[in-house]
């Protein structure tokens, strides 16, 4: 099967980053999952787990590239994050986040996105028990 992203970028490799790094591999639908991250320790146990091939803690290193943007962070770093990966974000590439709460997200990085030629898509999360 092809890869329906190259490159693909989860910014927090947590439960729900982890686990979709881990299902997109699975399916094929990436490439490079490249993940980042604040704890080099959480890094290393995605890559161990196999949920990315690569890992940094600088996000906008990390975003460089990626056809693909995921942030799985907590929802108060979602913004800070994206506005950190701003300048290296390619034209082109689709920046979705797992947020809970929309809102002020959307708000953010619809205009984020949009500046860098870039498509942002509020997505929630389904995960737990």
């Amino acid at each position: 099967m092809t890869a329906g992203f190259q490159r693909v970028t989860i910014v927090g490799v947590g439960l729900i980053g982890g686990s979709l790094g881990l299902a997109m591999r699975r399916r094929g639908l990436a490439g490079r999952i490249v993940g980042v991250g604040h704890r080099q320790t959480s890094l290393d146990a995605a890559r161990r787990r196999g949920a990315v091939d690569e890992a940094t803690l600088d996000v906008a290193r990390g975003v460089a590239g990626a056809d693909l943007v995921v942030l799985a962070t907590p929802v108060s770093l979602i913004v800070p994050l994206a506005e950190a990966a701003r300048d290296a974000l390619r034209a082109g590439a689709v920046l979705i986040d797992v947020g809970s709460t929309k809102a002020r997200i959307a708000a953010a990085l619809h205009p984020l996105a949009e500046a860098a030629g870039a498509w942002f898509v509020g997505t929630h999360p389904l995960a737990g028990s």
